[in-house]
This record gives structure tokens, sequence and C-alpha cells, in this order.
């Protein structure tokens, strides 16, 4: 139905640092085993707007980016490219 197809579609992407990278001013995230969490191909065709939260476990701070997404099908797997509209960084308050 119509209704259910605005629904918030959320997958977890992740890897070891650096798994995200910056290339030609856009961001680039590679598919590899273990993500194969790209149900959301079908949503990022249709629907290329997109938010990505990146989490600081050292710092405790969050930052938040909304984006445009675009899909690169290749010989040796996929590619999600990232155009960033809008950032947010939430730092971490500290208690005195």
């Amino acid at each position: 139905t119509m209704s259910s197809a605005w629904g918030a579609d959320v997958s977890h992407r992740g890897g070891e640092p650096g798994f995200i990278e910056l290339k030609d001013e856009k961001l680039a995230m590679e598919d590899y085993s273990g993500n194969n969490m790209f149900n959301t191909l079908g949503n990022i065709a249709q629907y290329p707007a997109c938010g990505l939260l990146v989490l600081d476990f050292n710092t405790g701070n969050l930052l938040q980016l909304a984006a445009t997404a675009e899909l690169e099908h290749k010989p040796d797997g996929r590619t999600l490219w990232l155009t960033i509209e809008c950032s947010r960084l939430f730092r971490r308050v500290q208690n005195s």
C-alpha cells in the first residue's frame, strides 16, 4: 500500500576504520561480505535521499549526515556513493 511505502529503512553498515573513504568530494563505501545488508538497494534506487549516523565511541560524539546516494555496480562488487547535503556534529557534554 502507499502508506507502507513511506516507512524508514535502517540498515547497519560497518567495518574496520577507513571503510568509508572520501573520493572525488563524495563518501564511498564498498559492499563487502559481512555487510550484505543491501536490502536497501531498491529503496536507494527509488528514493536516493538518505542519512548516515557516525558514532565515535572514544569521545561520545555523533556525526549526522544527510546525503543523496548513488549505487555503482562493478564486476568486482558494488560501491555506495554519498553526496553530503547537510551535516551536524553533536559533541558529548563533559560532566565537571
